[in-house]
């Protein structure tokens, strides 16, 4: 059974709307929210607004598995090469995931350490 056009969207809506209730709820972005449209307006294409962090997120919602691809999007889409690709992937009954690279992850890691983190 195919989902409908409509049940697509909702569901991309539900994943961005639980990144975004994440992000505020952790203290890390008070402010953040989705994006109009999903990122599809000319001035920001990503799928959540965060002027805190630089990142370009991409959430996809969807059984399907082609998180390459979707990193390509999220390079090409994002305005800036200074925001770092975040794709944020959930499939039915698991848990959201995140695909980035690994230098990417390890520049994280650097700031995280620096910041306190696993002391």
């Amino acid at each position: 059974m195919s989902v409908s056009p409509r049940g697509k969207r909702r569901k991309g809506a539900e994943l961005e709307y639980l990144i975004r209730d994440k992000l505020i709820e952790s203290g890390i972005d008070p402010n953040a929210r989705r994006s109009i449209m999903s990122g599809g307006t000319w001035m920001w294409k990503g799928d959540i607004y965060s002027k805190a962090l630089p990142i370009h997120w991409e959430a996809k919602n969807q059984e399907t598995t082609s998180p390459y691809q979707w990193y390509e999007q999220a390079l090409r889409d994002r305005p800036t090469a200074r925001l770092t690709p975040v794709v944020v992937h959930k499939r039915n009954r698991s848990i959201p995931m995140v695909f980035i690279s690994l230098d990417d992850f390890i520049e994280i890691l650097k700031y995280a350490q620096i910041g306190g983190f696993g002391k």
